[in-house]
């Protein structure tokens, strides 16, 4: 069993960094139907106001998933959620691309999220990509989320296409629908 508060205190310890994220991190939990509790953080952003950083904490799984957005919170904690359920009935690698059926994500435009490692974003290029608490070694790797048309470069033409369209639409891998000008 996993022991939370020592594994969400050492995934505080691995991804805050300087002024990039608040010293203090909310901790919540999510439930599911089978009466499991998904654990997550979430710390506000020191280079953004509008925008915080979400993880997970694993109990039943080795990945820990990580996020920067200024999308609405309970949103992103429960994407992060699934991913989490979706880790416990098979595998979740970086590069992987997960498509969700929800509306709140609909509602801004996205429809999934790539899982990739954690330097996708700047403020985590710092973050390793495996950390070891209690003998227990845990993956980390940063979502991001992806607007249809986006999907459909990724599905089209794949990854690296991908990063390239990033580039030449200056997107903004935190805004939610939003570019950077």
């Amino acid at each position: 069993m996993t022991d939370v508060p020592k594994l969400a205190s050492g995934v505080i310890d691995t991804v805050s960094f300087a002024d990039y994220f608040a010293d203090t991190f909310d901790k919540f939990h999510l439930e599911g139907f089978d009466g499991r509790r998904r654990h997550s953080l979430a710390a506000r952003c020191g280079f953004d106001e509008s925008a915080s950083l979400f993880a997970t904490v694993p109990t039943v799984t080795s990945n820990i998933y990580l996020t920067i957005s200024d999308g609405d919170g309970g949103t992103a904690r429960r994407v992060l959620a699934t991913l989490e359920d979706i880790e416990a009935g098979g595998s979740v690698e970086p590069g992987n691309v997960v498509l969700f059926d929800d509306p709140a994500l609909d509602a801004v435009g996205y429809c999934g999220v790539l899982v990739a490692l954690p330097g996708i974003f700047n403020a985590l290029g710092h973050v390793p990509w495996t950390m070891t608490v209690q003998d227990v070694e845990y993956r980390l790797l940063a979502v991001l989320f992806l607007s249809h048309e986006e999907h459909l470069v990724w599905r089209e033409r794949g990854h690296d296409a991908l990063m390239e369209h990033f580039q030449a639409t200056n997107r903004d891998l935190i805004h939610f629908g939003v570019r950077a000008d």
